[in-house]
């Protein structure tokens, strides 16, 4: 197995993840507009949550350099795109035609593709390591692990929060036309039982022990 294989196949399982998480995320957008509401408006709900949170989190000595140029560009994007692309809609809607976006908001969205997964699983985990230190330190009362508590607690809700407003975003409804995740995996077991079996019987009666 080449390492092209290997890095195609990861990219590939990569991809299938991100758009079942998608899927999940555009059953909520679909709940949230189904009552007149703007999916731009859920999404700053996390925008604005994760950009206070990331400000408290850039006091923190820990923070080096790097991340906080990439929490900063991963907030200021999002916020700019919940910002810009209402504002473009809202006048199609008005004029009746279809207004080609800013360039910049083309990079914003392939920025906020590329990204948003890896800022789920990022934040998730840093909320689960916050959640270790927490109890280590209401356990050992070791203050160390409060101060790296909070900081974890607080990035990883800025990574998640960010992720979960770029999801919306890009919510998909035709997603939900598709089987759920549970079920592809059913109906790939199911197909490769199926043309493995007869493989087996054929092997069977062919076999010098089979009179």
């Amino acid at each position: 197995m080449s390492l092209e294989s290997v890095i195609n196949g990861f990219v590939k399982s990569a991809e299938w993840i991100d758009e079942q998480v998608l899927r999940e995320y555009s059953k909520i957008t679909k709940k949230w507009e189904s009552e007149g509401r703007s999916r731009y408006s859920l999404a700053n709900c996390f925008a604005l949550s994760s950009f206070c949170s990331g400000i408290y989190s850039s006091w923190f000595q820990y923070l080096t350099t790097y991340l906080a140029v990439l929490v900063r560009i991963s907030n200021g994007t999002d916020i700019g795109r919940n910002i810009a692309e209402p504002f473009i809609e809202r006048k199609e809607e008005t004029d009746g035609t279809i207004a080609e976006p800013p360039l910049i908001l083309y990079y914003y969205k392939q920025f906020a593709d590329i990204a948003r997964f890896p800022l789920l699983t990022a934040g998730i985990l840093l909320l689960g390591k916050s959640a270790s230190e927490f109890y280590d330190y209401f356990t050992n009362k070791n203050s160390e692990s409060l101060n790296f508590a909070l900081y974890d607690s607080y990035l990883g809700y800025n990574f998640f929060a960010t992720a979960c407003s770029m999801y919306i975003k890009e919510s998909n409804l035709r997603l939900l036309d598709k089987d759920p995740a549970w079920k592809q995996g059913c109906s790939l077991i199911k197909n490769r039982t199926i043309l493995s079996f007869p493989k087996t019987i054929a092997n069977y009666e062919t076999s010098p022990c089979v009179s």
